[in-house]
Parts: structure tokens; sequence; C-alpha cells
């Protein structure tokens, strides 16, 4: 990547932060007084961490999920689940999402005082993070990495900045491991790493790691195709979905309940029957996000060209939004959030080049288990009649 580009991607990183700090303000700004102690209604909140808040940024924390994190941060040994209300089940499905409380408790030094200020600046710069990746990857494109600013608009990262959570970074992170993928031209040890440390933040994450395998195992000829089931479940990136796994047990363990939490009809059997099921009564602003969300999906799949292995992880995140239920739908902030992942890895299909850039990047070979390359093909007479067919 030469200066010009190198200095694009800084100046998206430097604009991203700027922009999330900016957008988080706003809610500050418009936020003058906490509410009356005398008229606080305790016991309303998922945690009890900040309830009541005494402080602007903690109340800003209770807004979303954010008071889900507080208390990871300040509880990140499981000492205390009791603090997640609404019984075991809750409990354990608000618990299985580690990452972000962990990284609270390192940032805030272990302080409980300093955790909500951590909290908040460790979303601000998660988005700065999730535009430097898309930078890098527009780079790869030979498209320019101002492009990267696209992935701002999302609905989500606005969501994010307002309810305080792990989706940004978690973007990044999957983003990022899919990058070393497509440049590596394999399932190398620091793209598995980065997919498994993205699971932590997010249990839909797992959609990156298991569409990639997919991608490396499916054959690119029938008569490769036993080989490559064969080699399946040997892939890398089946690896890294076991941290994941394995932090479920250990909530299990403490909890006693698996993550399924209270909320009835989080995920619909017919295809966006949850969608289906709101659409009359959403909002002005759920309805904007619907389509800024769905719109550009859509575009992506339906476009010519382009990066097959981002259609499929489009394609992917699509039956993600469709399986998702009416509680889910009914907020523009909570399918936004979810729904992230789909809206970044839409923007980077469609910044992707219509041509393909075999010339530039080397994808893996389709269920090859080596590295080996075949040996140069045979050179066949040229044909007698210029109206043979030609291959491909």
């Amino acid at each position: 990547m030469g200066d010009d580009r190198a200095r694009q991607v800084f100046l998206v990183t430097v604009l991203s932060i700027v922009a999330a700090a900016l957008v988080m303000a706003v809610w500050f700004r418009g936020t003058f007084l906490l509410p009356e102690p005398s008229t606080w209604v305790q016991g309303r909140l998922i945690a009890s961490t900040y309830d009541p808040p005494e402080t602007v940024v903690e109340l800003f924390q209770n807004q979303g999920d954010g008071q889900i994190f507080a208390h990871e941060a300040q509880d990140p040994f499981l000492r205390h689940p009791e603090a997640i209300r609404l019984g075991r089940s809750e409990q354990a499905y608000r618990l299985q999402r580690p990452l972000y409380g962990w990284l609270g408790w390192i940032v805030s030094a272990g302080q409980p005082g300093a955790v909500a200020w951590a909290l908040l600046w460790l979303t601000i710069l998660s988005v700065g993070a999730l535009g430097f990746v898309c930078a890098l990857d527009c780079a790869d494109f030979g498209r320019s990495p101002l492009l990267g600013l696209l992935v701002l608009l999302a609905p989500g990262v606005t969501a994010e900045l307002w309810r305080c959570g792990p989706e940004a970074l978690g973007c990044a992170l999957a983003v990022g491991g899919f990058l070393l993928w497509r440049r590596a031209g394999r399932a190398t040890w620091p793209a598995v790493a980065c997919l498994a440390v993205a699971c932590l933040a997010r249990e839909t994450f797992v959609l990156f790691p298991l569409t990639l395998a997919a991608l490396e195992w499916w054959p690119s000829h029938a008569r490769e195709r036993a080989f490559g089931l064969a080699t399946a479940m040997r892939s890398r990136f089946l690896l890294a979905i076991v941290p994941y796994v394995a932090w479920v047990v250990v909530v299990h363990s403490v909890v006693g309940a698996w993550p399924r939490g209270t909320v009835q009809g989080r995920l619909s059997v017919v295809p966006f029957g949850g969608l289906v099921g709101v659409l009359g009564r959403m909002g002005d602003a759920e309805l904007l996000t619907l389509v800024v969300v769905l719109v550009p999906a859509v575009l992506a799949l339906m476009r010519p060209g382009g990066d097959p292995a981002l259609r499929v992880l489009v394609a992917m995140h699509l039956v993600l939004a469709a399986s998702c239920g009416m509680p889910v739908w009914e907020s523009w902030a909570a399918f936004g959030r979810v729904l992230l992942p789909l809206s970044v890895v839409s923007v980077l299909a469609l910044v992707a080049p219509r041509e393909a850039h075999a010339s530039e990047v080397s994808y893996p070979t389709m269920g090859r288990c080596s590295d080996r390359r075949p040996g140069p093909s045979p050179t066949l007479p040229a044909p007698i009649s210029s109206r043979m067919p030609t291959a491909g």
C-alpha cells in the first residue's frame, strides 16, 4: 500500500473516532438532569449495577446493554451473577458475551468507579477500529480508503454509540479476520484468532468463521467433492468457535442454565415472520433503518461481479435477519445493532470492483487441504477451426 493510501487509512481512522465522539456527545448534550431518586423505580433495569445511576455517564450506560457490560467489567470472574435480574436463563444469555466486560475491566484497571467511562471510550475507539479495517479492505480492492467512512452511516453504529455495546468491535475483528484470510489465501492463525475474539463479543459473529470454513470446504470441481468433505471438519476456522463454546459451558457451570433468555420470540421460524408481525406499527425511525439496512444488502446480492466471498457473507447475514423475531424488529436500535455486520459486509460488497481481482488477492482453493500448487497444464494444440468452442 502506497504512502497516499496509508495516509488515507489513517485519516479514516481519525475521522471515525472524531465522528463517534460527536455522535455520543449529542446524547450527552440532550441530557441535563438525572432522574430524581424519589421517583426512580428500582428494579426496572436488567442489571443492578447502576440502579439508580449516580452520574450522567452511569445513566448513559443504563440506556441499553451497557449496564450488562458494566456489571461484567466489575465482576469478570462471575462471582455475582445474581446482579443480572430476571433469573438464571437471562443471566446465562447476557453473560455469554464476555469480551466487552473483560476489556472494560482491563481498561478501568479493575476500578469500579472508572468502568462507565472506560466502556464509553472503548466504544468510541471500536468505531475507529471498524473504520480502519474497512479502509484497509477498500484499499485492497483498489478503491479509495476514504470509502471506508461509508460504514459510519450504518444505523447500527449510531445505536452502538447511544447504547454502548460490543458490535462495532466485533465487526472490526471479524472483518479483520476476513481481510487476513483473503490476503494470505488460506486460514492463517492470526485470522482465526481475530474471529475467535469476535465470537466472544457476540454469539452472532460465529457466522463469519462458519461461512469462511464453508468457502474453504466447497470444492471447485465436482470430482473433488469427496476430498473436500473429508477435509471440511479440519478447517482452522472451526477452531474460532471453540473459545465461545467453552465460555458458554463455564457460564452454565456457574449459573446453572443455558443462554436462552427470558424474552420470548427472539427467533422466528418463519423467514421474516417477526418483521411482518411488527411492520404495521413501526415508527419512522424503524422504517428508515429498515431501508438503510436491507436495501444495500439486496443490491449487494443482485450486483453482478464483485467479491464472491462478501456476497456469501451478505447472504448468511440476511438469513440471520430472516430469523429475527418480533422483539428484535420492534426497535431500530435493537435490529440495527444485531444487523450491523450485515450493513458492513453489504457496504464492502458494493465497494468491491465488478471485475474479479484474482491478480491482486489470492483466494483459498476450494476443497484443498495442502498448499501445493498444481503443475502447469499441458499445452493443447491449436484448434483446426475457429468455430470450435472455447473453454469456460
